[in-house]
């Protein structure tokens, strides 16, 4: 289980940070959706994406990130 990923971090690393760790984010239909491992993320972690959803949900959607299309096994969902 990923702990902690700084809030401070711009975008694009933070992004980085996450695919590092095992998270996929991608955005269906306007939602922000990701899959990880089965008991990946923290309160914490969930904390942060929720807080910066609007903008992982923008930056996602202008295509300035690689989208992955394998999306792993294990807990799918939308944040």
């Amino acid at each position: 289980m990923i702990t902690a990923i700084p809030n401070t971090l711009g975008i694009a690393e933070f992004l980085g940070e996450l695919r590092d760790s095992g998270l996929s984010l991608w955005v269906e239909g306007g939602e922000l959706c990701y899959s990880a491992p089965e008991g990946w993320m923290s309160p914490a972690v969930r904390r942060v994406l929720i807080e910066r959803k609007a903008e992982l949900v923008a930056y996602l959607s202008e295509g300035r990130a690689e989208q992955e299309e394998a999306k792993p096994g294990g807990g799918e969902g939308e944040a």
